[in-house]
């Protein structure tokens, strides 16, 4: 007799959240109804597919982990539950799955993810040259970029880590890089002309509103329409009134522009980029464009 398919593929980054994703499939092994299994990225297209014979796939991991699945077109319309794991957990926050994850119990969460509505959620690409970079939160030139690769450095060989450590590292490199200048830049917004952007620490362009898991980067962010915003940073400031915004202690910085497809030119080769918390190769190309890539469901807290 064939054995029955499992109700839940849990695809988990051992990596993520120091041990925290190691600890986690031990604990799932435990579960009934469930299969557990390291997420691997050099297989990932294959357990991709495998995930489709199930009735839910649940993602353990970071924000770049959510993204580097998400953004596979071998994932169709296949339902996705965002399990956080990472230090900053943005996605997870935007979708309301954060705090209910830390509130229930490991053995509780198969049953209450099956249970999740769904929702499309927007993933984005920014194409530089030849390279293709999907995400789903966020990407950052400048400043956020050379805190992001400093941190990235860091942790390639720290010994141990955890999400305490990884906050106050990433605070240390920002103060180390607080006087970051990114000038130059012209912005195209769904095909109009180009505008001067003001001088700044870095350019954000967000597609929600979470952001570096303290704070809020703009007021009207959703992941579940098809336009983003783009933030233009002044100072280190602008970062400690997205931190009291999220404490409802200010607004949240106004975008420069919003809208479906931007063009970023006037970018220097060597530009350090972060894109979803994760370091990515300094931009050679002297542009960089954003349009919308495809639409994923995902679990939300109604």
């Amino acid at each position: 007799m064939p054995a029955e398919k499992p109700q839940q593929l849990w695809l988990v980054n051992p990596r993520s959240g120091g041990c925290a994703g190691e600890r986690l499939l031990e604990q799932l092994r435990l579960c009934p109804g469930v299969r557990a299994e390291p997420l691997d990225f050099g297989r990932l297209p294959e357990q991709i597919e495998t995930a489709r014979a199930s009735s839910r796939l649940v993602i353990a991991g970071g924000d770049g982990t959510f993204s580097a699945v998400l953004s596979s077109p071998l994932l169709g319309n296949t339902p996705v539950v965002c399990m956080p794991l990472g230090t900053a957990n943005d996605l997870a926050r935007e979708l309301g799955l954060r705090d209910l994850v830390r509130r229930a119990r490991i053995e509780e969460l198969p049953g209450i993810f099956s249970s999740l509505p769904l929702k499309p959620i927007a993933i984005w690409q920014a194409r530089s040259g030849s390279r293709i970079m999907p995400f789903c939160n966020y990407l950052a030139l400048g400043f956020e970029g050379a805190v992001v690769r400093d941190f990235s450095s860091w942790r390639a060989n720290a010994r141990w880590t955890s999400r305490a450590a990884n906050r106050l590292r990433y605070s240390l490199y920002g103060t180390r890089r607080m006087f970051f200048r990114l000038t130059g830049l012209e912005l195209s917004v769904d095909g109009a002309p180009a505008r001067a952007c003001p001088s700044g620490v870095g350019l954000l362009v967000s597609n929600i509103r979470s952001h570096l898991g303290l704070g809020l980067s703009n007021q009207g962010g959703s992941p579940f329409d098809d336009t983003v915003e783009c933030i233009v940073p002044s100072t280190i400031l602008t970062y400690v009134r997205m931190v009291a915004a999220s404490l409802r202690l200010a607004s949240a910085p106004a975008p420069f522009v919003a809208g479906r497809a931007l063009r970023i030119g006037g970018v220097l080769p060597g530009t350090p980029l972060q894109i979803d918390g994760e370091a990515q190769a300094p931009l050679q190309d002297r542009e960089l464009e954003v349009s919308l890539l495809r639409f994923a469901h995902v679990a939300i807290l109604a």
